[in-house]
């Protein structure tokens, strides 16, 4: 493919029929690709792929592999089966932003796996597994870890956020999500995890006590090293066991944000 438009996105690269196996034997042919887009954002992928889709990209690049229902006149991806590496320059789960996105892929019907995935994200990198289910009311659902996230340019996604914590995070994470766009993904995200991070900054709080009283005012806390695990539900983050440490000490801490 010198270009091709499909899903929003232009790309590049080979699609081939890949016989597997020896002669007499299941060969598990399929269609192979090795693909490259410069942009994929999860609700468009929803508008092409799910049960809503209109035809597309795929019915023309896989004739043979698509299945058009007699029952209805919609085109539907019934049977459809192949693999690949993919590699994608930008890639939206709004809110967030992926770039540099590489991984193996697999597209079964409408579900969209993705294997041994690197992305750069808020300046650096997340590596794991992304499966994307695209029903009616379309699934995500990530396993893996993180390094070196810029928590400023992170928490930038959501305005009330914005500004009030910086630091350098590292850790792992299972996250889901559901449903299409920014307001339902934000009202259906779930996940939990571990947390490291580096130079530590909150704003809002100051989180050691001025005076003997133990009260907390409103300012700012800075810490060397903060360790925590995690769970977010609801629009609510939780954070158990975590240990702040700074030059006069350490503080164990729990709370939501």
């Amino acid at each position: 493919l010198a270009s091709a438009q499909g899903f929003g996105a232009r790309w590049t690269g080979s699609i081939w029929w890949q016989a597997r196996g020896r002669e007499g034997q299941d060969s598990a042919s399929g269609w192979e690709f090795d693909l490259s887009a410069d942009h994929l954002d999860a609700a468009e992928l929803d508008r092409w792929l799910g049960p809503r889709a209109r035809p597309g990209f795929l019915q023309r690049i896989f004739p043979f592999a698509v299945r058009r229902s007699e029952a209805s006149q919609e085109n539907e991806f019934v049977r459809l089966d192949t693999r690949g590496r993919l590699h994608v320059e930008q890639f939206s789960l709004q809110p967030l932003q992926l770039s540099g996105v590489t991984a193996q892929a697999e597209i079964t019907g409408r579900n969209i796996t993705l294997r041994r995935a690197h992305a750069q994200f808020y300046g650096g990198v997340v590596r794991g597994s992304l499966r994307a289910a695209l029903t009616p009311v379309p699934s995500y659902r990530f396993e893996g870890q993180f390094e070196q996230v810029n928590l400023s340019a992170l928490s930038a996604v959501a305005a009330a956020l914005s500004g009030r914590f910086s630091g350098l995070a590292s850790g792992e994470a299972q996250i889901s999500a559901e449903g299409v766009g920014r307001a339902s993904l934000l009202r259906l995200l779930d996940a939990n995890g571990t947390l490291h991070v580096r130079e530590a900054f909150f704003k809002g709080w100051a989180l050691v006590p001025a005076s003997d009283t133990g009260e907390l005012h409103a300012g700012n806390s800075q810490f060397a090293s903060v360790d925590a695990a995690f769970t977010l539900s609801r629009e609510k983050v939780r954070f158990d066991r975590v240990r702040l440490v700074d030059s006069s000490g350490e503080l164990a801490a729990e709370g939501t944000v």
